[in-house]
C-alpha cells in the first residue's frame, strides 16, 4: 500500500496540481497515547495555497499551518479522524472563521494513517443560499446574474420553470429553450430513476445529489447539485445549484484505478488488470464497448487480447482471436501502433476497405485508440468504441492518462509473468535434458551386454541347429545298431532316456525360445534406439532431417508405459517428404500429445481402453499432425486458455500447465507453424500441428 500511495500522489502531481480551482492535501496521522490528534501535511498543491492563502506549508503539521484551526473547527478534524479510521470516504462542507470561507471537502484514505481531501470554494454559493433566505426579490437579481449554473424546477411535472445565463452557458441551449424543456431532457439516467428522484421531492426541503447531465453537444457531464425549496407566488418549486464536478470525478477514477490495479496485481492476469483498465476508458469516455492489446516484442504482431466486461457481454458467443496475430491483419485501428499516435474514427462506416472487429452483434460507428508508447515504442493499446457523440481531444487526454496509468502496473505483471514462466521452461529443459542424458547413458548401458546377447542368441542358433544334425546321426546309428542282440539293453537304455528327456519336445521348443528371445532382444533395441534420439538435443542454428511418421513409432515406443493399459492406438500415416527441423524438439511435441491424450482418457476412469488416433498428411504448402483422444473434452473456457503457461486441466501436483504451451512456443515461435486444439462437446479433443513445408527435404526411401 506504501506503493499504492506513492501512485496516487504522482497523479495528482501530475493532474490535480494543474488545476489550480481544485484544492489538494495530503495529510499523514500524528498518533500519541495511542490517540490520533493532529496531521502532517505530506503534499499540496497550488490550488491549496491559492484557496487557504498559506505559501511553503509542505512538511509542517496542519494545526501550526492553520493556526487557530484545531480549536475554531475542531469538528474538521474529527471528520478527517474518521475517514482514516473507517477507510469510508466522506463528503462534507466546512466554514473557516479566520478565512470567512466556505469549502466542500471530498476526502478518501488511500491507506492506513494517510487521508487525501480534494476541496474548492462554495463560499459564493453559501452567500447565494443565505441571499434566497433573506430576499426573493434580491434572489431573482441574483439568480439571472450569478456566475453559479442554477435552474428552477417543478417538482412535480420535472419541467424546468427558469434558468439564469450561466446554465445556458453550461449545456448549450438558451435560456428561453431551457424554459420549456424538462428535467428528463437533461439527465441521462432511466426515466425511472429520475422520476423516483422527484417523488423525494415530495417529502425533503433540501438536498444535495451528484447526476450525470447531458448538453446540446451530446457530451456527458458530471454534476453535483444543491437543491432547495422555495416558494414562489405560492407555489413550490425546487431552485438548483448546479456544479459541474466532471474534472474532480475523472482525477479520483485515475487515481482510484491505480490503486485498484495496485490490489488486483497479485492474484490477477494480464488479461484481466488490462480488462479492469478498458473498463476505466470506456466509462470515462462513454463509449458501449472497448478492447486492447499487448504489443509482442517483434512490433509486428499482438498478445494477451482482452475486451471490456460490457464488450465480452455483448459479444458471448464470439471467440477471441489467437494471439498472438499480426499487425498485418489487424483493422483500422492498428493505425495507432503504426503511426504512434491517437486514432479517431467518428464516421467509421464511411471508412472503405475497413475490417471489422470480430464478428457478433456489435457495429461499430465510431472509436478512438490510444497507443500506450515507451521510449518510441509502442507497448500496448487500448481503444473504445460507440460513444453517442463524436470523439474528441478530450476523450484522447484521459484515454491516454489512463492508459499510461494502468500501463506500468501491467509492465510489470506482464514481466513477472515473463520470468516466471522463462524460470518453468529454463528448468523444464534442464530435467528434459537430464532425462536426455540419462536415456542416453542407459541406452548406452544396456547396449554392451545386449551386444553380447544378441551375439549369444545367434551363436546359440547355430549351435542348436548343428546339436539337431548330430542328433539326427546319433537316433539313425541307433536305429542300425538295435538290430545286434548284445547291445540292446544299452538301446533300450538310450530309448528310455530320450523319452524321459522329452527330446522332440526340446528339439520343438528349443527353436520357438530362440526366436522369442530374439525378438525381446529387438524390442530392447528398439526402446534403446529410440532413447537416444530422445537424448539429442538441437538449436534452430543446426537443423536436422526428420521422418515425421518414425517419430511417432518412436514416441509410441516410449510412451508405451504410459498408455499401455489406458488406450489402443490407431495410426493413419500417409507417406511424407523429411521435415528440416530441430527434431529432438518435435520428437516432444509428438510425445507432449500422446501423454495429454492418455491422461485425459485416464481421468475418466473407465472400465475398458479409450483410443488415441494420430494421423499425418500433407498439402503443398504444409505438413500435418494430429492426434485425437475419446477423453472428456474442454469447457469453451478452458479451450480459450489452454495454451497460457501454467494453465492445467489436471488435478493439482498432477500438471505443470507448461506442455501445451511449450509445444505451442516450439511449433509457433521456433517453427513458423501452427497448431489449434478442437474439442466438440463431448467428443474428445484433437490437437493439430502444422509445419511449413519450405522446410521440407526429399522423401525417406523405403524398404
Amino acid at each position: 500500500m506504501e506503493q499504492a500511495n506513492a501512485n496516487a500522489q504522482e497523479i495528482h502531481r501530475h493532474a490535480v496540481a494543474e488545476n489550480a480551482h481544485y484544492g489538494y492535501l495530503c495529510c499523514r496521522v500524528i498518533v500519541e497515547e495511542g490517540q490520533p490528534f493532529d496531521f502532517i501535511l505530506e503534499e499540496v498543491n497550488s490550488g491549496y495555497e491559492e484557496l487557504i492563502s498559506l505559501k511553503n506549508v509542505a512538511g509542517r503539521r496542519l494545526s501550526d499551518a492553520m493556526s487557530g484551526i484545531a480549536e475554531s473547527n475542531h469538528g474538521f478534524f474529527e471528520k478527517l479522524f474518521e475517514v482514516v479510521r473507517s477507510g469510508a470516504p466522506g463528503r462534507f462542507d466546512e466554514y473557516f472563521e479566520r478565512l470567512n470561507k466556505w469549502y466542500d471537502f471530498s476526502v478518501y484514505s488511500p491507506q492506513e494513517g494517510r487521508v487525501v481531501a480534494l476541496f474548492y470554494d462554495i463560499t459564493g454559493r453559501k452567500e447565494l443560499q443565505r441571499a434566497l433566505l433573506e430576499s426573493e426579490e434580491r434572489f431573482r437579481s441574483l439568480f439571472e446574474d450569478h456566475s453559479a449554473i442554477m435552474i428552477v424546477l417543478d417538482p412535480e411535472a420535472g419541467n424546468i420553470v427558469d434558468a439564469n445565463q450561466a446554465a445556458a452557458d453550461f449545456y448549450g441551449w438558451g435560456v428561453d429553450e431551457l424554459r420549456v424543456m424538462n428535467i428528463f431532457d437533461l439527465n441521462s439516467s432511466s426515466y425511472e430513476a429520475v422520476q423516483k428522484e422527484l417523488e423525494i421531492w415530495k417529502a425533503m426541503e433540501q438536498r444535495s445529489m451528484t447526476f450525470r447531465h447531458r448538453r446540446a453537444d451530446g457530451s456527458i457531464r458530471d454534476v453535483e447539485i444543491f437543491g432547495k425549496k422555495i416558494s414562489i407566488s405560492g407555489r413550490d418549486l425546487v431552485y438548483d445549484i448546479v456544479h459541474d464536478v466532471t474534472l474532480r470525478n475523472r482525477l479520483e477514477t485515475v487515481s482510484q484505478m491505480r490503486i485498484r490495479l495496485l490490489e488486483m496485481e497479485k492474484n490477477h492476469s494480464v488479461e484481466e488488470l488490462l480488462q479492469s483498465a478498458i473498463d476505466e476508458v470506456e466509462w470515462l469516455t462513454e463509449s458501449s464497448f472497448g478492447f486492447g492489446y499487448l504489443m509482442d516484442d517483434d512490433q509486428a504482431s499482438f498478445t494477451h487480447e482482452s475486451y471490456s466486461t460490457k464488450t465480452f457481454l455483448l459479444m458471448s458467443n464470439v471467440e477471441k482471436r489467437d494471439v498472438p496475430f499480426p499487425l498485418s491483419k489487424a483493422g483500422l485501428w492498428a493505425d495507432a501502433v503504426r503511426d504512434r499516435r491517437a486514432v479517431i474514427h467518428n464516421d467509421y462506416l464511411s471508412l472503405r476497405p475497413h475490417k471489422e472487429m470480430p464478428e457478433g452483434p456489435v457495429l461499430l460507428m465510431r472509436e478512438l485508440v490510444v497507443p500506450v508508447i515507451r521510449n518510441g515504442i509502442t507497448m500496448a493499446i487500448l481503444g473504445v468504441g460507440n460513444k453517442p457523440f463524436d470523439y474528441d481531444q478530450s476523450d484522447v487526454t484521459w484515454a491516454t492518462t489512463l492508459a499510461d496509468q494502468a500501463w506500468d502496473i501491467i509492465e510489470r505483471k506482464v514481466n513477472e509473468e515473463k520470468e516466471q514462466k522463462l524460470h518453468s521452461q529454463l528448468q523444464h529443459s534442464m530435467k528434459m535434458e537430464m532425462i536426455g542424458q540419462l536415456a542416453a547413458g542407459v541406452a548406452h548401458e544396456i547396449n554392451n551386454p545386449l551386444n553380447f546377447i544378441i551375439l549369444n542368441e545367434y551363436n546359440l542358433h547355430d549351435d542348436f541347429n548343428d546339436l539337431r544334425e548330430l542328433m539326427g546321426h546319433y537316433r539313425s546309428l541307433i536305429d542300425k545298431i538295435e538290430q545286434f542282440p548284445l547291445l540292446a539293453e544299452e538301446v533300450g537304455w538310450l530309448r528310455a532316456k530320450e523319452r524321459e528327456l522329452d527330446v522332440d519336445d526340446l528339439l520343438k521348443s528349443i527353436p520357438e525360445t530362440l526366436e522369442k528371445s530374439k525378438i525381446g532382444v529387438e524390442r530392447i533395441k528398439s526402446i534403446t534406439h529410440s532413447m537416444r534420439s530422445y537424448s539429442y538435443t538441437n538449436s534452430l542454428e543446426q537443423l536436422t532431417s526428420l521422418d515425421l511418421n518414425k517419430a511417432i513409432h518412436e514416441a509410441l515406443i516410449i510412451a508405451k508405459s504410459e498408455y499401455l493399459y489406458i488406450a489402443t492406438i490407431a495410426l493413419e500415416l500417409q507417406e511424407l517428404p523429411l521435415l528440416l527441423c530441430d527434431s529432438s524438439q518435435i520428437n516432444q511435441v509428438i510425445l507432449n500429445l500422446i501423454i495429454n491424450g492418455t491422461h485425459a482418457i485416464e481421468s475418466q476412469k473407465r472400465s475398458s481402453p479409450g483410443q488415441i488416433e494420430i494421423k499425418t498428411w500433407a498439402t503443398a504448402e504444409q505438413l500435418f499432425c494430429s492426434v485425437t483422444d475419446d477423453g472428456p473434452g474442454l469447457r469453451e473456457e478452458v479451450k480459450s486458455r489452454i495454451f497460457e503457461p501454467f494453465f492445467t486441466t489436471k488435478d493439482p501436483g498432477k500438471g505443470t500447465g507448461l506442455g501445451l504451451n511449450i509445444s505451442y512456443d516450439i511449433i509457433v515461435k521456433k517453427h513458423h507453424g501452427t497448431i489449434t486444439v478442437d474439442s466438440p462437446p463431448g467428443n474428445g479433443v484433437t490437437v493439430t500441428f502444422s509445419l511449413p513445408v519450405r522446410y521440407a527435404i526429399q522423401p525417406p526411401v523405403h524398404s
